[in-house]
């Protein structure tokens, strides 16, 4: 699944003949794809680790394309994981959150030129970033700001996968979600690991309860 979007980032202002009044009002959104690591594009199980090559060279031909790259399942050992991935993808900024090397764990990557550090005053690029995530539910969702250094507006990207075959730890992760304070202008991608119609499943997944149903629901 892939998000790519062209519209304008702030419709609210008319155009002028102000050239920098009309770079702004035409700021266009970070292009977006999201992928599973562990779906069938892979020939091989497992994550980051046990596929180490074959993940990350797919990871940077995604960042050579799009802006932000969110990616599920990556099944990283741990947090500390992370400073291996920010020496593989710098100058780009990594945020990372996961579970462990068996399920789970999200990465979002986001390309230089779109967002760079608040620190990075020289940077050409519309939006900073913060160098880590807002973390959600740990290991299976997160947040990432960007904010325009232009007007100092907010485009959030929430990055998630939940568990697919745990219902009550799906719960807990739908529950966090839903109570999170988001802001407007917020994308969610990933994978909820869900359907609302029993036609849509899998056999190899269990049938959600109704709790489940109302959760997603509310959310």
């Amino acid at each position: 699944m892939k998000v790519h979007s062209r519209q304008n980032f702030f419709p609210e202002r008319n155009s002028t003949g102000n050239s920098s009044a009309n770079f702004t009002s035409q700021l266009k959104l970070p292009s977006i794809v999201t992928t599973n690591i562990n779906s069938g594009s892979f020939s091989l199980p497992g994550g980051l680790v046990a596929r180490h090559f074959k993940v990350i060279s797919h990871l940077q031909s995604l960042l050579e394309r799009y802006d932000v790259v969110c990616v599920q399942d990556v099944r990283a050992p741990s947090d500390n994981y992370l400073t291996t991935l920010q020496h593989i993808f710098t100058p780009h900024t990594v945020h990372l959150s996961a579970t462990d090397s068996t399920r789970g764990g999200v990465i979002t990557l986001i390309h230089s030129r779109i967002a760079t550090s608040h620190a990075n005053g020289l940077s050409n690029a519309p939006f900073t970033v913060d160098s880590s995530p807002a973390v959600i539910h740990k290991g299976s969702s997160i947040k990432t700001t960007l904010t325009c250094r232009s007007t100092g507006k907010t485009f959030c990207i929430v990055n998630l996968y939940l568990h697919g075959s745990d219902s009550n730890h799906w719960l807990t992760e739908i529950n966090s979600l839903t109570t999170y304070n988001h802001t407007t202008n917020t994308i969610f991608t990933g994978d909820f690991n869900f359907t609302e119609h029993p036609i849509d499943r899998s056999s190899n997944y269990h049938n959600y309860s109704s709790a489940a149903a109302t959760a997603f629901n509310n959310f």
